[in-house]
């Protein structure tokens, strides 16, 4: 057992607020700047068995950035909805977005998270909404975004909670429905914590392999 296998509850705590790919960039960042290649090794073994996600990124799987595009798949919304938190992809699109679109986001309830802390962090920018009050955002003019996090070109894995926001009748409600993929091709490892989902899901599914 390592030293490094107490670092389970505070990787939790940190998707809750971050998102798992955001906490999982963190810690490897860390890990790095720590140990090297040695210490972002030994956090792969401690705990990417249990978090695939943080597996890929310490084994350097990534999509390219493509904050620009899924901006200018934003063009001429005036509501976004983001199902699941990713910290950075938030705030660089935020950054891009005009201070006329509305957003809101939806949390992924699969992790523990401290709302105030959340709401302290994201200020003004970003509505906190729910599975009963985000329809309200929806128009011709509105989109729901959601990370991504590796497809085969049929399926995609995303945070459970998109399962229960999305379908038929919010798909005839929302103009568009965008999956920001940030691993690339789909993980060989089963995607715990998280679902997979046809990509047909989405109008835009941006970084795509």
């Amino acid at each position: 057992m390592t030293s490094l296998e107490g670092l389970a509850p505070a990787f939790r705590r940190c998707v809750g607020e971050l998102g798992m790919w955001s906490a999982s960039s963190l810690f490897v960042a860390t890990a790095r700047a720590a140990g090297g290649e040695a210490g972002v090794a030994a956090l792969e073994e401690a705990l990417g068995s249990e978090f695939p996600v943080l597996e890929q990124v310490a084994l350097g799987f990534a999509a390219p950035d493509v904050t620009e595009e899924v901006a200018a798949s934003c063009v001429g919304l005036r509501r976004l909805v983001v199902v699941g938190i990713e910290s950075d992809c938030l705030a660089p699109l935020l950054a891009r977005l005009p201070r006329t679109v509305a957003v809101a986001l939806i949390l992924d309830p699969t992790f523990p998270v401290d709302l105030d802390r959340l709401r302290a962090g994201w200020g003004h920018q970003v509505e906190l909404t729910d599975l009963a009050a985000f329809q309200r955002f929806s128009g011709t003019k509105s989109a729901l975004l959601t990370t991504v996090y590796g497809t085969d070109g049929f399926r995609a894995a995303v945070a459970r909670v998109w399962l229960r926001c999305h379908g038929d009748d919010v798909r005839s409600q929302f103009g568009r429905l965008i999956g920001w993929n940030v691993l690339g091709a789909t993980m060989d490892r089963f995607p715990r914590w998280l679902v997979e989902t046809d990509i047909d899901d989405f109008t835009d599914l941006i970084g795509a392999p």
